[in-house]
């Protein structure tokens, strides 16, 4: 039996209770009983035994695939085992929680999760890829589905990707934006919210960006300036992203219409940026400094600082090239160190990119003068493939793994993870 704990996110006093057990002090159970726990010894792929003789699994994105096993062999601790059936979610093994609550053995799993946003109301939507459904997480603690998106039609990388709102109108709008692929391109449509929280019918507000089975960019957001940013792949078509006539390698800045923005730098387009392989994270510093993340082909993944108009390379370049007309990236890894999708900016100001191949969070310190500081590693190899960060209800760091896309995912993937302030600052 695993325990049940009391939900973490924050109350009206923004208390929490007395430090939770860890796993390690609940009854014996077999290991799928207990997902949050340590992956269960056995070997890997064609019999090669994992690191530490854990189970070895291969998801990924982009062409990439994660290695290695994705547990610590320390125990975690869950906050709140949902009575769901799709999410588990978890603390770092250094984070304190709520107290014991209950408990019961309910198998909870998120599949293929893809993007995880916050509402205003303290809880938090998560899309599914391939089963296109959205699920609630609420701040009590329960996990409940909010439709499935009719006409995605998922096949390799795409499918139900980006999920975005509002904010400021939330409360007399609700309304949620969603990117998503067809069987003939990828688009942005608008989804209002009934009273319950539940999906009503899509409207396409921004259709025709190319699709493919990978390169499919998909990030959503709100910048601090009210309008759309939306984030596409090259869709395995190089010449996109130099194409000024074509969607493909862009961020993309739109009214909540689907039209271009006023102030976008090409007249009459909803270009913002250009010259992007597949930009899969964006996100503002509190200075309105916009950062984007981006996978490269097999040489450099990299960090961008995103200006109106400015042209990033791709594929005439890979990385920083110092060329004239081309913007390099403030910070670069080798692809197998990082494969970089979700983004977000951390409570000290620094910029989280979550790793895919990398298997890591890295964080990047940011100074006052905008300049960037040492990248840290943290958190190698210890959840797998890292699909999404963000800044929970709760001001801390989550992430959002991705081990159910390939291989073979241990009890409990895909989760999310809420990590404490003493890793992250």
């Amino acid at each position: 039996m695993c325990k049940t704990l009391a939900p973490w996110f924050p109350s009206s006093t923004m208390g929490y209770a007395a430090t939770a057990p860890s796993l390690a002090a609940a009854p014996s159970a077999a290991p799928s009983a207990t997902p949050c726990g340590p992956a269960p010894r056995g070997r890997g792929r064609g019999g090669r035994p994992g690191r530490s003789g854990r189970l070895l699994h291969d998801p990924g994105d982009d062409g990439t695939q994660c290695r290695g096993d994705r547990l610590p062999g320390r125990s975690l601790r869950v906050v709140h085992l949902l009575r769901c059936h799709d999410v588990r979610v978890c603390v770092h093994p250094d984070d304190t929680g709520p107290d014991e609550h209950g408990e019961h053995d309910e198998h909870c799993e998120l599949a293929v999760p893809w993007s995880a946003i916050v509402l205003p109301d303290s809880s938090v939507l998560v899309s599914e890829r391939d089963s296109a459904k959205i699920q609630r997480l609420t701040p009590d603690g329960r996990l409940t589905s909010v439709g499935t998106v009719p006409g995605v039609a998922p096949n390799g990388e795409d499918g139900l990707l980006g999920l975005a709102v509002d904010r400021r109108t939330y409360a007399s709008t609700t309304v949620l934006y969603a990117y998503f692929s067809t069987a003939s391109d990828n688009r942005v449509v608008r989804i209002p919210l009934d009273a319950q929280g539940r999906l009503g019918a899509p409207t396409a507000i921004l259709t025709g960006i190319p699709r493919a089975a990978y390169h499919n960019g998909g990030r959503l957001a709100f910048g601090p300036d009210g309008y759309l940013y939306v984030t596409t792949g090259d869709a395995g078509t190089q010449p996109n992203a130099q194409n000024l006539d074509s969607l493909g390698g862009k961020i993309l800045r739109i009214t909540t219409e689907g039209k271009p923005a006023p102030g976008n730098p090409f007249p009459g387009s909803p270009v913002w940026s250009y010259g992007h392989r597949n930009v899969q994270g964006i996100a503002w510093d509190s200075t309105g400094r916009m950062w984007a993340s981006e996978f490269g082909q097999s040489t450099w993944d990299e960090l961008n600082v995103i200006t109106p108009g400015s042209n990033y390379g791709w594929p005439t370049v890979e990385g920083a090239a110092a060329r004239s007309g081309f913007i390099d990236p403030v910070r670069q890894w080798r692809t197998d160190d990082s494969s970089p999708s979700g983004i977000a900016i951390g409570p000290d100001g620094s910029v989280f990119l979550a790793a895919l191949k990398g298997e890591s969070l890295w964080k990047v310190p940011v100074n006052a003068d905008g300049s960037t500081g040492e990248p840290q590693r943290l958190l190698r190899g210890d959840y797998g493939c890292l699909r999404d960060v963000l800044t929970g209800p709760d001001g801390n760091v989550w992430i959002v793994t991705n081990n159910t896309s390939r291989g073979t995912p241990k009890p409990g993937d895909d989760r999310i993870v809420r990590l404490p302030q003493s890793l992250t600052g």
